[in-house]
């Protein structure tokens, strides 16, 4: 494990570096199987680009994240149900890019993921009622998750926004002495950001449901970790304000599309 010959405070800094290094060799040879195995997105008058392009990238995302984290020593940030909701979220994204799954599994496996989360204990505004905090620490997960992979139909948007909240939040939580969750952040950022570099316009690969629900769940539970450990709203506010620009714009655009006809 890297804290073993680095110090603490550097350990998140190579962690971040390591996932963006592997990203960055992955993500070819996933866009390269994505493409001789036909897992391509097909433009759709609610998509943002018109050329068939692969999917799959949030694999590359993944094995990223996962080397760095297990290097880096983060994995020891969360209770084992937050890392069963990522599994379930991935394994369910995945089926859903190669097979296809209809809306009412999808959200049961996201329900499923935010039970975990709450059954950990992790809630937002921790201090309010329980019977107002647990629904609103549902919308969060529930929220993110589905923001994260609508941004994914625009080239390179969703992994510069979840790139940038992780990169956040991880400064936040180097600062507050949490050390395991910012080498998380710094394994989100980093991995994002090497899959970016394939992302940005014109896109050759998009992450996929695999990787935008996977993000986007990470980072929902890496702003409730930081706000209930920090005692600070405003960190998990982050986020919300970073998506908030592009969100609005997806949604605009969505609209201006649906009244034109």
């Amino acid at each position: 494990m890297l804290s073993k010959i680095l110090s603490p405070a550097l350990v998140p800094w190579v962690s971040g570096g390591l996932a963006f290094l592997v990203a960055v060799g992955l993500t070819p040879i996933v866009r390269w199987g994505a493409r001789r195995g036909g897992w391509v997105a097909i433009p759709k008058d609610e998509k943002w680009h018109d050329t068939p392009t692969t999917i799959l990238g949030g694999i590359a995302i993944f094995l990223g994240g996962t080397v760095a984290l297990i290097v880096g020593g983060g994995v020891s940030a969360f209770p084992a149900p937050v890392w069963g909701g990522a599994v379930l979220l991935i394994g369910t994204g995945l089926i859903d890019d190669l097979w296809g799954l209809g809306p009412v599994a999808k959200l049961t496996a996201q329900l499923g993921s935010a039970a975990l989360v709450l059954s950990a204990g992790f809630l937002l505004a921790p201090d309010a009622p329980i019977w107002g905090a647990a629904p609103l620490t549902l919308v969060w997960l529930l929220g993110l998750p589905n923001a994260v992979n609508l941004l994914d139909a625009m080239d390179g948007v969703a992994a510069s926004v979840t790139a940038l909240a992780a990169g956040f939040l991880g400064l936040v939580a180097g600062l507050q002495g949490l050390g395991a969750l910012a080498v998380v952040a710094a394994a989100v950022a980093g991995a994002t950001a090497g899959f970016l570099v394939y992302n940005v316009a014109p896109a050759s690969i998009f992450m996929g449901d695999c990787g935008s629900l996977l993000l986007g769940y990470v980072l929902a539970v890496l702003g409730l970790s930081v706000q209930e450990t920090g005692g600070t709203a405003r960190s998990v506010l982050v986020p919300v304000v970073i998506l908030a620009v592009p969100l609005f714009d997806t949604a605009f655009v969505s609209i201006t599309r649906s009244l034109r006809g």
